[in-house]
């Protein structure tokens, strides 16, 4: 039930000194890292510790700074989401009184859940960044981006023998349909055709 406990330091690298060799002893190493907030332990295992500056700029003290978090599992991670909101904040940890690391403004955008936290998710995005984001702003629809270089051709069916629909832009989001034998259905606004596997981040197992 319990994710991690947080304890306030007005020194985080002097902190990581202390703390690195004593979750080596016992088989663990970082599982987060940022700025301002470091936290030791597996992702998918016991309770961790994490040390951070308090979020409100005061000194650390008895008090300030020290927090638990509650894990929420309720389902197998990894697995895709997508972001439900026009705005999404992401944080450096899983409450608001952390600070905000990134704002997405793109609809759509498909995202890699790793971890569950209590109203809270651990997200990776297509560009292997990762953070906190509020749960209830994810949808469990399916949605791809599309990554590569050059223009991706989004064709009538799932060959590359099959028509030619439209030319599609790298960064362009759109829902997820079913994959099979490397080509993948998408439906970009009223636009909808096959498109190479290869050429999506969001598509096949997470």
């Amino acid at each position: 039930m319990i994710g991690y406990v947080t304890v306030g330091t007005n020194d985080l690298e002097r902190a990581a000194r202390f703390y690195d060799p004593i979750a080596a002893e016992l088989g663990v190493g970082r599982m987060m890292d940022f700025d301002s907030f470091i936290a030791w332990g597996n992702m998918d295992g016991a309770a961790g510790i994490a040390a951070t500056k308090p979020f409100d700029g005061e000194a650390a003290t008895v008090g300030n700074g020290t927090m638990v978090a509650l894990q929420a599992q309720d389902r197998e991670t990894p697995y895709w989401a997508t972001i439900r909101a026009s705005v999404l904040n992401m944080r450096v940890g899983p409450s608001a009184d952390y600070k905000i690391d990134w704002v997405y403004r793109l609809p759509g955008l498909p995202v890699k859940v790793l971890r569950l936290m209590e109203g809270w998710r651990l997200i990776e995005d297509p560009d292997g960044a990762q953070g906190w984001v509020v749960a209830r702003l994810l949808s469990p629809d399916r949605g791809a981006i599309v990554i590569g270089d050059g223009l991706a051709e989004l064709r009538d069916g799932p060959s590359h023998d099959a028509m030619l629909k439209w030319r599609v832009e790298p960064g362009v989001v759109g829902a997820l349909g079913g994959c099979d034998d490397g080509w993948c259905e998408l439906r970009i606004d009223d636009y909808r055709g096959y498109i190479a596997q290869n050429r999506l981040w969001g598509a096949g197992e997470p």
